[in-house]
């Protein structure tokens, strides 16, 4: 007997994944506006 696979449960169905890719750059933005940490890391 052959399964169907089936979509895993943390998959996101198509019709949020307009939502979600703009929570994503939306993120992506306040997370680049921040300066890296490592640069005022002295060595």
């Amino acid at each position: 007997m052959r399964e169907c696979l089936a979509s895993p449960p943390e998959s996101v169905p198509l019709k949020h994944m307009r939502a979600l890719l703009e929570q994503l750059q939306a993120l992506d933005r306040v997370v680049k506006r921040q300066p890296l940490l490592e640069n005022d890391f002295g060595c």
